[in-house]
């Protein structure tokens, strides 16, 4: 029940639908406040409704309520560049890939952080970053295109 309406609310703020989503996650927030994968949901429809700050304490939070979850920490990574803390960002999605036994996923946060060093302007330092997103994952798009 509750991962459906996780499903359907990600559907909403994908989407564009954020004020229905956050309405449906709110009332789920309020049932069960200490859930981290609703609390880290929140922090994606703040993070899609544009309400930076907010996301990212909430999936700060949702790193505390869930730390054994790859998606919190995705989300942390994501909020936390986009206020940019881009060291906590790198640490997030780097804690993401020791969660993770999906090598897409996997792929997928190391360009994460490649991202972040190139944006940096430190092209040589996200070189061999993209080499283990590649290792994890031959056709990565994001991994071959950094």
């Amino acid at each position: 029940m509750k991962a459906q309406k996780l499903t359907e609310v990600k559907k909403l703020a994908d989407e564009g639908f954020v004020e229905q989503a956050w309405n449906i996650i709110e009332e789920l927030m309020l049932e069960e406040p200490n859930d981290g994968l609703t609390v880290m949901m929140g922090a994606y429809i703040m993070h899609r409704s544009k309400r930076l700050s907010i996301a990212y304490y909430l999936a700060r939070e949702a790193t505390h309520l869930a730390p054994g979850q790859v998606q919190t920490w995705m989300e942390l990574g994501h909020a936390a560049k986009q206020v940019w803390q881009l060291d906590e960002a790198k640490q997030a999605f780097r804690k993401a890939i020791a969660l993770s036994t999906d090598p897409e996923l996997r792929a997928i946060n190391y360009s994460n952080i490649a991202s972040i060093i190139i944006e940096s302007g430190s092209f040589k330092e996200a070189e061999p970053v993209c080499q283990q997103a590649l290792k994890c994952n031959p056709a990565h798009a994001k991994a071959n295109a950094n």
